[in-house]
């Protein structure tokens, strides 16, 4: 259970530590904040991670993309295996509507929200996060903007 709060309080500080204060001035100014999140998948369960991940995790994208929060979701497959240290399986772009909401607050209020009105089993939710989390080899984010 330690090992899935660490995880979990790693995921959701992926979503809302606010940008370092000399990067975030005038950052609102440049439109939508893109985050991709690169996963490296252990050998033999990237279906498992995949399945995991659009079951439990994409819905809660889902429905802030409903809410306007979200612009944009893609997720993607490299067609050939990339070998070396910065090789993924799959990367998911979220686009925000603006890096304010891109980062969702430092409370996360919109976020947990959504996710206990779509998981109310939170136990079944806990361990399936838990396994997708498991399946990982390295996971990093990338908040990036365009002008």
């Amino acid at each position: 259970m330690r090992l899935f709060k660490t995880i979990l309080a790693a995921l959701l500080m992926a979503f809302s530590l606010p940008l370092h204060a000399q990067d975030n001035e005038g950052l609102s100014d440049h439109g939508p904040l893109e985050i991709e999140s690169y996963y490296q998948i252990k050998w033999g369960y990237k279906d498992e991670f995949v399945e995991l991940y659009k079951r439990n995790h994409l819905p809660i994208l889902k429905a802030l993309e409903a809410k306007g929060i979200i612009e944009k979701i893609e997720i993607h497959y490299p067609i050939q295996h990339i070998p070396g240290p910065g090789a993924w399986d799959v990367r998911v772009r979220i686009t925000f509507r603006d890096p304010n909401v891109g980062m969702l607050g430092s409370d996360h209020t919109e976020w947990v929200r959504v996710q206990r009105e779509l998981y109310p089993d939170r136990e079944t939710f806990i361990e399936e996060e838990k396994r997708r989390f498991t399946l990982m080899k390295e996971h990093w984010d990338v908040a990036v903007y365009q002008e």
